[in-house]
């Protein structure tokens, strides 16, 4: 399985609000992405088998009310029991319901879901690792360059997508290396 090639976030251009809000950190970055796989599965699970017995016209209004209580069940969970987490998330966190990730892989596989979740959680961590590490000088906490002066642009908004675009660069150039 090829993370990079039909990554949701750096490829379909789907998940952009927490990905460029939310990964500071690769802390944060980690936990926006389990979270909105967790609250992916799950939809998908109870959308799958509700929907042969959902009328077409409120189709859309019972994805999102599902998706609207997986969401809010798993911010009440973060609240509390990882309440550092849940202020780091903020907004963020109950913008999964609306998040094109989760609307636009529903209805599917659960395979696909998966597949979709996970290429999320790899690109919310690459751009999660780049910030804390550019932005910081530290990765997961830990201190990597001692005598570091932080740029602090790069855990700024414009930061994440100076390096968004610097990595769709990189894919788009490696995409086009491999046909020639």
């Amino acid at each position: 399985m090829n993370i990079l090639k039909g990554n949701p976030t750096f490829v379909l251009l789907l998940g952009l609000c927490p990905a460029l809000a939310v990964t500071t950190s690769v802390w944060n970055a980690l936990g926006m992405g389990i979270l909105t796989l967790i609250a992916l599965i799950a939809s998908n699970t109870v959308i799958k088998w509700l929907q042969p017995t959902l009328p077409k016209a409120i189709t859309l209004l019972s994805k999102t009310i599902i998706i609207s209580t997986f969401v809010s069940l798993l911010d009440l969970i973060v609240q509390a029991f990882l309440p550092s987490l849940g202020h780091d998330l903020s907004i963020y966190l109950p913008l999964i319901v609306i998040n094109c990730l989760v609307l636009c892989s529903l209805p599917c596989s659960t395979i696909h879901a998966l597949k979709r979740g996970v290429g999320f959680i790899v690109a919310l961590l690459i751009l999660g690792s780049i910030r804390e590490l550019l932005g910081i000088g530290t990765l997961l906490g830990f201190t990597i360059f001692p005598n570091y002066y932080p740029m602090l642009l790069m855990i700024l908004p414009s930061g994440a997508f100076l390096i968004l675009a610097f990595i769709m660069a990189t894919i788009t150039w490696l995409k086009l290396k491999r046909h020639e």
